[in-house]
């Protein structure tokens, strides 16, 4: 057939080209290609000669104009193929290619891609590139936020990011301002308990991604908004929120995207008490993880499948769940979404009447959320409200109110 005839051809002049010239003379013509593809705009062609020829500067000078859009179009794979051609030692004092090879594993690598984006950060910054350091800020803030512990340096990257995003003109750097408020509000809510600014570092991120007509950037935003606005029981705003979000996830109707959607609507749904939709969510998240491979949506789909346990007053399923959770946790080495685990543990442990095995829990869970490396005053708060409930069935109210007194003192 014409197609066999054509691939044979293909495959002749291959063959032709391997042995009519020798390495060096292969390398030359890689490279002058690379170069008429750069001076004819084709810059992933260009990239893909010019690493053929083991032209690495050039490559990664084009790397970093085109990195993003790749990111952007949902084209990691092509990107971390390339970067994984670059010799070690390149990449280490390439603060672009540290960043990009980072934003190839977000959700993996955790404590390798720290050290990296810290590295990057510094380089950014001995080179004066505002562009570099806003994305490698954004990206080392949500590292840090997703192994959960040790956080004390986030304090310090959030007051950096405020001064960015305070001090730049306002038309400058549009996306990266906004992929650096995307982040923010993780700190905002979590950590500091300020839950009006982190709807505005929402509500500020999603101005600037629809003045950038980025949808990846628009759904990111929006789901911060559906989660702020639940968290301040807005829920009429929320359900707003969460319609918009249905319309632009069907026009950029990624997995990824699909999944966290489902995972929103599952925290939508359980605050209004329609626990059925909410089950529905969570078995659809849980379905296109799996099929989809999405490791890091993992451990947030069995943290909502836990939460669903409880609401569903399903005591066993939520043992056993919490179990598999913490194992997960662990596994990954997240200090913070372990100590969540264990507060939900010990709430379904205090409503199926085990108030010992509660206490045990939520004590712990205190003890991690008010200290300095894994502070989080939303869900201290949260833990400490559920403790009186159990001091009250224990009979020790005076003792936990002592307690509480002498906490307050300290502080």
């Amino acid at each position: 057939s014409e197609m066999c005839i054509r691939d044979s051809f293909k495959d002749f002049l291959k063959l032709k080209f391997k042995t009519d010239f020798d390495a060096a003379s292969r390398k030359d013509i890689y490279f002058r290609a690379g170069s008429v593809c750069e001076k004819t705009g084709d810059l992933e062609n260009a990239i893909k000669f010019y690493l053929r020829a083991r032209a690495f500067p050039e490559a990664a000078a084009l790397i970093e104009i085109v990195g993003m859009n790749l990111v952007n179009l949902g084209r990691r794979g092509n990107l971390e193929k390339w970067l994984s051609l670059f010799p070690s030692n390149l990449t280490q004092k390439s603060p672009w290619l540290l960043l990009y090879r980072c934003m190839t594993r977000r959700f993996s690598h955790s404590d390798e891609n720290t050290n990296d984006l810290r590295k990057a950060l510094k380089l950014f910054e001995a080179t004066g590139d505002t562009r570099g350091q806003l994305l490698c800020l954004a990206l080392l803030l949500e590292a840090l936020f997703l192994r959960g512990h040790n956080m004390e340096e986030t304090d310090e990257l959030i007051a950096k990011a405020e001064k960015y995003v305070e001090n730049l003109p306002r038309d400058s750097y549009l996306y990266e301002k906004a992929m650096l408020l995307l982040q923010l509000p993780y700190g905002y809510t979590t950590r500091l308990g300020e839950q009006r600014k982190a709807l505005w570092a929402g509500e500020t991120a999603y101005l600037l991604s629809t003045q950038l007509g980025i949808l990846p950037l628009q759904i990111a935003a929006l789901l911060q908004l559906v989660m702020g606005s639940v968290f301040l029981g807005e829920i009429s705003k929320a359900d707003e929120y969460y319609r918009s979000l249905e319309r632009t996830i069907a026009r950029c109707p990624y997995p990824e995207f699909t999944g966290l959607q489902q995972i929103h609507f599952a925290h939508l749904s359980l605050w209004k008490g329609e626990l059925e939709n909410a089950k529905k969510a969570v078995a659809l998240a849980k379905a296109l993880t799996a099929k989809h491979g999405l490791i890091y949506l993992y451990p947030i789909t069995v943290l909502y499948e836990l939460a669903l346990s409880f609401f569903l007053e399903d005591h066993d399923s939520a043992k056993e769940t919490g179990r598999r959770f913490l194992h997960i946790t662990r596994s990954i080495g997240s200090v913070f979404l372990e100590t969540v685990g264990n507060l939900f543990l010990g709430a379904s442990y205090y409503r199926n009447g085990e108030y010992e095995k509660a206490r045990d829990l939520v004590e712990g869970a205190l003890e991690v959320f008010s200290s300095d490396g894994v502070r989080s005053i939303e869900h201290f708060y949260e833990g400490s409200i559920l403790l009186g409930y159990i001091a009250y069935h224990l009979g020790i109210v005076q003792e936990f109110f002592c307690k509480k007194l002498l906490i307050l003192s300290d502080e």
